[in-house]
């Protein structure tokens, strides 16, 4: 992608630096020039739509993860309370 930008920044200033000793550019290289930014917007785009979806995916994922450890932690925490009630029963009949 930065190998598209640099070159479409590249045939820019070219044609700038043309334009300036030339004349005004004809209608094709304005059609060039334009296409050449509109495809280097469209590479960012496409990144930009890549990356969206990427994170959304990583979101989803990680919800998914921490339901699940949440879940753990609730069947964790059951059975220390337990197992610490039954200690703790143990404890008074054999006093």
């Amino acid at each position: 992608m930065t190998r598209s930008v640099s070159i479409a920044a590249i045939s820019s200033v070219l044609l700038l630096a043309l334009a300036g000793c030339a004349s005004e550019p004809t209608f094709g290289e304005r059609l060039a020039s334009d296409a050449e930014r509109r495809q280097s917007l469209a590479d960012e785009a496409l990144a930009a739509e890549r990356d969206i979806a990427r994170g959304e995916t990583i979101i989803r994922e990680a919800r998914a993860d921490r339901d699940a450890s949440e879940a753990r932690l609730r069947e964790g925490r059951g059975l220390v309370e337990g197992g610490r009630d039954t200690l703790r029963r143990i404890e008074a009949e054999t006093r």
